[in-house]
């Protein structure tokens, strides 16, 4: 009877033990995940975990910047299918400048209901910024090209692809580097190049036509005067008479 009473004794402290520990761990891991749960960020959950927008939606976004997702991309979270969209719209170089930058600014937010909007709508008002930064430019590099193109006609030189690809500076340069460049669109171009971005612009715009002009003029002078004092030479001028252009 004594041993049983004693072999209850030790069994008791062994459960009492072991229910203090097992109280004591249930303790420290609440306290353990109480501390993550603040340690989190505010918008950590949504940034993992929230899908708020549809598969049209993001299809309808995806489109924007020509991208086609696939059945995985569209069970990613909003955030990480922003993400998704940021990389894809890069991968583009500079074409998308404002996704990315709208995108950034919304992966930079915590917000769910940021999230949701620039997959519905901000892509959208961003890619549209983008495409009239492209027609812009396009229509830009159409008006270049046919300054450019109207420059070489004039001064006599063919016209080719690489020519007409060339930057406004490296235009010039070939332009009166040029055995067509007269005396004076050489001048011209060298007094561009010694300017600004402004001034090689003016040179191709205007610049280059106004000195082959001078160049024209003053090869019609020199065959003028070439002829008039052939014709002295021979008796045959008019005494009394001047070039039509030196009397001018």
């Amino acid at each position: 009877m004594h041993k049983r009473h004693l072999a209850s004794a030790r069994v008791r402290r062994i459960v009492t033990r072991g229910l203090v520990t097992t109280t004591a761990l249930a303790a420290v891991t609440g306290v353990v995940a109480q501390d993550a749960a603040v340690a989190a960020p505010t918008g950590a959950v949504a940034q993992s975990d929230g899908i708020g927008t549809d598969g049209d939606q993001r299809i309808a976004a995806a489109a924007i910047i020509d991208f086609f997702p696939s059945a995985a991309n569209l069970q990613l979270s909003d955030y990480d299918y922003i993400r998704l969209l940021w990389q894809k719209a890069g991968e583009s170089g500079e074409k998308w400048t404002a996704v990315r930058t709208a995108a950034e600014a919304t992966m930079a937010s915590s917000s769910a209901e940021d999230h949701v909007r620039f997959i519905v709508t901000g892509i959208a008002e961003a890619g549209k910024a983008d495409k009239k930064r492209q027609d812009d430019k396009a229509e830009a590099d159409r008006a270049a090209r046919l300054a450019k193109s109207q420059v070489l006609v004039a001064v006599g030189i063919p016209s080719t692809p690489e020519l007409l690809g060339l930057s406004d500076d490296n235009f010039i340069r070939a332009v009166i580097k040029h055995a067509a460049a007269g005396p004076e669109v050489q001048k011209a171009g060298a007094k561009a190049l010694a300017g600004d971005a402004a001034d090689w612009r003016e040179f191709i715009v205007n610049g280059a036509r106004e000195a082959q002009r001078r160049d024209k003029d003053n090869e019609l002078k020199e065959l003028e005067e070439k002829n008039r004092k052939e014709a002295e030479r021979r008796g045959s001028w008019p005494r009394g008479r001047t070039s039509r252009r030196s009397s001018a």
